[in-house]
């Protein structure tokens, strides 16, 4: 087993009790570094930004909280919370959590996302975005496709979201939204549709791997999507099942890491690393501790 050059960072919190490890994953050799934790519920949306990893957490129920890790001073410090949605009859306030979460120009970006409740499926499109020169939340054209759980990726700077869950459906839908012009662009739709995958961009183009669909059994798909050609290629299944997992890109590969089987409350520890020059599947040394819903980031 090999391992990718340089660290990946991870943001996590601890498996629910209800879970079961998996026993078999190896140890990690130290190049997996643990930059936060973040407890009780996986609803951490993750992201990076030059210099700083920015993560919404998820406490109790639904927390709005929007914490930053300063990678130069290795601390972290609370930016304004993420606004909460009103319910104009019953005067009722909605936190959101599998909200997608990207960064573009130095700006932090929340488009759409789930309300409280976390199994009724209810979602919402609101979307908003974050300048860390400005400090506080500013609200953008909504997502045009009322959805959470899903993937996203930026190409060009392009934000796109791919797929998720909006009520009890899980989609195939993939949207773009280009910061410059406020305004949502419609794409060819995923081969596969799912929540929770795993998406990644490498030499322009966008990998989603994996995720779940209603039965809530996990998937070991891969697909790329050029957004040039605005068309998908199927490429090799991954070797394991993975929904929840943390997938990013590295010089050496696309590394999955962790992830659950809900359908069977499973967790897992592997790793594993898509080579997309050689197209095939390589297996890592695991994580040291099984876990799902959390976020990673090559540094």
């Amino acid at each position: 087993m090999t391992q990718p050059a340089g660290w990946v960072v991870c943001v996590t919190h601890p498996c629910p009790a209800a879970i079961r490890r998996d026993a078999s994953a190896p140890s990690s050799p130290g190049r997996l570094a643990l930059a936060a934790v973040l407890l009780l519920l996986p609803l951490s949306a993750f992201v990076q930004l030059p210099g700083e990893i920015r993560a919404k957490q998820a406490l109790g129920l639904v927390a709005a909280d929007c914490d930053v890790f300063d990678a130069g001073k290795g601390g972290w410090r609370r930016e304004a919370p993420i606004p909460t949605l009103r319910d104009g009859p019953s005067s009722a306030t909605w936190k959101i959590n599998h909200v997608h979460l990207a960064a573009a120009d130095g700006v932090l970006f929340v488009l759409g996302g789930m309300l409280e409740g976390l199994r009724d499926g209810q979602a919402t499109g609101e979307s908003w975005k974050f300048d860390p020169a400005v400090g506080w939340w500013e609200a953008i054209e909504p997502l045009p496709t009322v959805r959470g759980e899903g993937g996203v990726a930026v190409v060009d700077g392009r934000i796109h979201v791919l797929g998720g869950r909006s009520g009890r459906a899980t989609l195939d839908t993939v949207e773009s939204y280009d910061p410059g012009t406020d305004r949502w662009r419609r794409h060819e739709p995923m081969p596969t549709r799912r929540n929770h995958l795993g998406v990644t961009v490498h030499d322009g183009r966008v990998y989603a791997l994996a995720g779940r669909q209603e039965d809530d059994v996990s998937l070991r798909v891969l697909e790329r999507y050029d957004p040039g050609a605005d068309g998908w290629t199927s490429l090799p299944d991954m070797p394991d099942i993975k929904a929840g997992f943390a997938f990013v890109t590295t010089p050496s590969g696309l590394v999955a890491l962790g992830g659950e089987n809900l359908a069977k409350f499973d967790l897992y520890g592997s790793i594993l690393r898509y080579v997309p020059e050689r197209r095939t599947w390589e297996r890592l040394r695991g994580l040291a501790h099984p876990r799902h819903g959390f976020g990673a980031a090559y540094a």
